[in-house]
Formats: C-alpha cells, sequence, structure tokens
C-alpha cells in the first residue's frame, strides 16, 4: 500500500496536539492511535492488537529479549536512584556550596556546563546525563533555571558527537558513508571525508558557537525569560544529612570511569581490528551506561549506609529515597516507550521515504540542493524524532542525486542531511534526545522544548542561508564569516536588549 500524504498526519496531529495541549503523553498516545489505524487501514479492532504487538515487541523481538531497550531504561530508573541517593547524601547540596565560591556568577556556572558538554564527546545521552549531574548543583546555585541547563546540555552534546568520529554518533555515520562509498564505487577515504563533511555542518557549528555566547552573556530568549524570571526547578528533595563533596564527585567518577570503561572493553571484544576508531564504533554504549550507573548507586549505598552507621541513624528511609529518585526518571521513561512505539509505526507508514520521495522530485538548480536538503531533512527529523533515522535515509540519497548532478556537491549535500537531521531532532518534542535532556536537566520535556526552541531557530535560520550561500559560492570561507558575523551582531543585540530592561527597574 502507498501511504504518500497519509504518513505525515501522525506526526502532525501530535506536534499539533502537543502545542495546543502541552500535554506530551496523551499526544503520543493519539498519534500512536491514528497511526495504527491508518496501518491496519481503519480496522480498530486489528489496530488495537497491532499496538498491543508493538508494545510487546519493544521487549521481546524475534525470538530474543531486546536488550537495548531494556538497557535504556534500566539506565533512566538506576540514574534515578543515583541522583536520589546522592540528594540525600547532601553531595549536591555541599558541591553547590564548595564551587558557589568559586563560581559565584550565572556567567560562570553556564560556561561550565557548556565546557563539560563538549569535553564528554564519547556519548550524548552519556554527556547530558553526567553534565547535568556534575553542574546541576550549580546552576541550582547561580539560580538559572533548569530549562537553560537543559538547552545547555542538549545543545553541547549532539553537535559535538556530530562532529566527532570519535564518537557514538561518528562512528555510526562513518559506517554509513562506508556503505555508500563502496555501493557507488567512491574510493575517498570514509573518516577523511566524515572530517571534511563536519566542517561545512553548519548548523552543529551555528549550534555550539551560539549556546556558548549564550552562556557566556546569559542570553535568555522567548520562553526562557520568563522560566528565569519565575525559577521554578524541579530538584529531588533535599538532604537532612550534611554531606562533602566526595559524596557527589566519588558516584559521578565511579559513573564516568565504569562507562567508559565498559565501552573500551566492548568495543575491543566485538572488534577484529581493535583501532580507536574500531572500538568507539563497536562499544555497546547502553549496556556501558547501565553497568556505570549501577557501579555508582552500589557505591552512593554505601556511602549513605557509612553516613547513617556513623550517625546512628536506621535504613528506613532509603525505600523511600530509592522510589523518590526513580520517580523523577519515571515520566521520560513513559514517554520513551510511547516514542518507540511510535517510531516503528511511523516506519511502518514509510513516512521518512515518502519525504525524501519530495526531495527527489525536485528540480532546481544544483546550487540550491545543500538548501533544499537542509529544510526538508529537519523537516523529516521533526517528524519522525530521529535523527539517525534520517541520516540513514538521506545520506544514501543525497550521494545518489550528487552522482546524477554535480559530484562536487557530494559532500556539501551530506552536510546538509546532517544538520537538518540535528535541527529536526533538536526542535521534535517526540525526539528521544529531548526527553533525555529534559530528563537529565530534571524539568518537564514540554518546558525544555518550548525555551530550546528560539534559540534552535535562530541558529537553523542561520544555517539555512550559509548552505545557500554555500551552494552559490562553493567557498566554505563565505559561510564561516556569515555565522560569526550574524551571532555576534544577534549577541550584541540581546544583550543591549537585556541590559536596558535591567535599567528600567
Amino acid at each position: 500500500m502507498e501511504y504518500s500524504f497519509l504518513s505525515i498526519i501522525p506526526p502532525i496531529i501530535i506536534i499539533a496536539l502537543v502545542i495546543f495541549t502541552r500535554k506530551i503523553v496523551l499526544s503520543l498516545g493519539i498519534g500512536i492511535g491514528i497511526a495504527a489505524i491508518i496501518i491496519e487501514q481503519g480496522n480498530i479492532f486489528q489496530a488495537i492488537k497491532t499496538i498491543l504487538q508493538a508494545i510487546f515487541n519493544l521487549f521481546y523481538s524475534d525470538g530474543e529479549w531486546s536488550s537495548g531497550n531494556l538497557y535504556v531504561l534500566s539506565f533512566l530508573l538506576l540514574l534515578g536512584a543515583l541522583t536520589g541517593l546522592i540528594s540525600a547524601l547532601g553531595g549536591n547540596r555541599a558541591f553547590g556550596n564548595w564551587i558557589g565560591r568559586r563560581i559565584r556568577t550565572k556567567r560562570g556556572a553556564q560556561l561550565m556546563t557548556t565546557t563539560c558538554g563538549v569535553s564528554l564527546f564519547p556519548d550524548d545521552v552519556f554527556s547530558m546525563f553526567v553534565t547535568s549531574q556534575i553542574t546541576g548543583p550549580v546552576i541550582d546555585y547561580a539560580k538559572v533555571p533548569r530549562t537553560k541547563l537543559a538547552y545547555l546540555i542538549h545543545s553541547t552534546s549532539d553537535p559535538t558527537c556530530v562532529i566527532c568520529p570519535l564518537s557514538s554518533w561518528g562512528a555510526y555515520i562513518i559506517g554509513i558513508l562506508t556503505s555508500i562509498f563502496a555501493a557507488l564505487q567512491i574510493t575517498d577515504n570514509p573518516l577523511i571525508a566524515f572530517l571534511i563533511i563536519a566542517t561545512t555542518n553548519f548548523y552543529a557549528l551555528s549550534t555550539l558557537i551560539f549556546v556558548f555566547s549564550s552562556a557566556a552573556f546569559d542570553i535568555n530568549i522567548g520562553k526562557m525569560k520568563k522560566q528565569v524570571a519565575i525559577n521554578q526547578q524541579q530538584i529531588i528533595p533535599t538532604s537532612t544529612m550534611k554531606g562533602t563533596v566526595w559524596d557527589l564527585i566519588i558516584p559521578i567518577g565511579t559513573l564516568i570511569i565504569g562507562a567508559i570503561t565498559t565501552m573500551i572493553i566492548t568495543g575491543y571484544i566485538h572488534s577484529d581490528t581493535p583501532t580507536i576508531m574500531a572500538i568507539f564504533s563497536n562499544s555497546q554504549v547502553s549496556l556501558s551506561l547501565v553497568i556505570g550507573a549501577g557501579l555508582a548507586t552500589f557505591i552512593s549505598f554505601l556511602l549513605y549506609t557509612r553516613q547513617v552507621i556513623a550517625k546512628k541513624q536506621h535504613f528506613k528511609q532509603v525505600g523511600s529515597i530509592l522510589k523518590r529518585g526513580m520517580k523523577t526518571t519515571i515520566p521520560a521513561v513513559e514517554i520513551l516507550l510511547y516514542a518507540w512505539v511510535l517510531s516503528n509505526f511511523i516506519d511502518q507508514l514509510e513516512t521518512g521515504a515518502y519525504l525524501a520521495s519530495l526531495i527527489e522530485n525536485i528540480t532546481l538548480p544544483p546550487s540550491f540542493l545543500p538548501l533544499i536538503f537542509f529544510l526538508l531533512t529537519g523537516a523529516m527529523a521533526f517528524a519522525t524524532g530521529t535523527s539517525w533515522g534520517t541520516f540513514a535515509i538521506m545520506l544514501p540519497i543525497a550521494a545518489q542525486i550528487a552522482e546524477a548532478t554535480d559530484p562536487s556537491l557530494m559532500f556539501f549535500l551530506m552536510s546538509a542531511v546532517l544538520s537538518g537531521s540535528l535541527f529536526g531532532d533538536h526542535t521534535s518534542p517526540v525526539s528521544d534526545t529531548t526527553t533525555v535532556a529534559s530528563a537529565a536537566a530534571g524539568c518537564s520535556q514540554i518546558d525544555h522544548v518550548v525555551t530550546q526552541l528560539p534559540y534552535a531557530l535562530i541558529c537553523a535560520s542561520i544555517t539555512a542561508i550559509s548552505f545557500l550561500l554555500l551552494g552559490i559560492s562553493g567557498m566554505r570561507w563565505i559561510p564561516y564569516v556569515f555565522i560569526i558575523l550574524t551571532i555576534g551582531l544577534l549577541i550584541y543585540y540581546f544583550k543591549r536588549k537585556t541590559d536596558c530592561s535591567k535599567s528600567d527597574f
């Protein structure tokens, strides 16, 4: 059956419902129901059966357990328990007080967060959760809202991973390039090609420049201004114990060391030639995160036990601490489950293939192709909620169109695919990275979406014009100059506007 336009109806309805109701789970549930009805051609009873089967397949499929999904869900719950224990220990408060004596400003707290987010490049989920745990107390101490934390970690982790070859994203993209080059008999080295493509990934570059600038000058746009004024923070209950800085550093250090060590071990085991690239490409990231989080939670429990024994207290509160901690990540688990089912249905509806066909049918001068690819892949990732899925669909199409029209545009079109996919993923309320970012930062998903949107749209507008300039001129330096000058002028404008607002009081 050719679904054509019907395939984009569920995403459109979900986005509209999210905007009007601000209820993510309800919107996803309705979208899933509509998608199932379309798949089953109006048979409601069969649609219900399809939904139940899809839920079952999330955990058990093709005669084996879906370990990847189970690992991700386990990691989220373990992280909730870990955060609850650290908070109960007083580690967050102690670290916030300690670092607050050294980093006293909002600017310092935000720059610390962005720097940490860029530094933890192996995986975006790993980066967002670890960065939020390390810098969350500093953000709270500086009275920066948790929605700003969500924006900072989301806009540093993904853009860094998509341009870094030593990341899970980089390994995945290089793998796709390898298969494309083999199919088209292209002799370019996939790693070198990836590095060249990264130089014109204008959305990632614009986002990184803009997020550092907004942190340095405390730029708050749109709904973020309101969040700064209200400064509502959803933080795990504070501790009655007087913790130390080590009650945060030791568990988080265990999480980092445990996860990275497991990544290296699993990557080494599954690599025929254990090079650095092969290790990162074949590492089991989700399993590594679970092991790291499990070890960190165990260490936190030991630290809590030490405090209880030292103060001659009892363990009555352990159950409630773990329960309260995991309760903070349960909304993320719920949304993620819905998003996975929706992703499965979107795949069956061939939404991505339909949007891809729109690109193939467009007849415009080749110089406009980078811009067109950026816009349509952005729409695809926004509708489907997956950047990786968009990579897999659109990178081969970009290569084929470049081969047929102008081979010199191939890397430019691939850059446009990566940029558009990242932009759509950043703005989609059904994206898994959006879910992770809001859960890690401790704010609601809808608040994260609406507060990050203005920043993402600004960077997307800059990116669109940059790809137009690139397509027309064929020279990288022209978009670079445009990006730097535009962001510089925008920061000057927003900073001056902020200063004027403060002077009115």
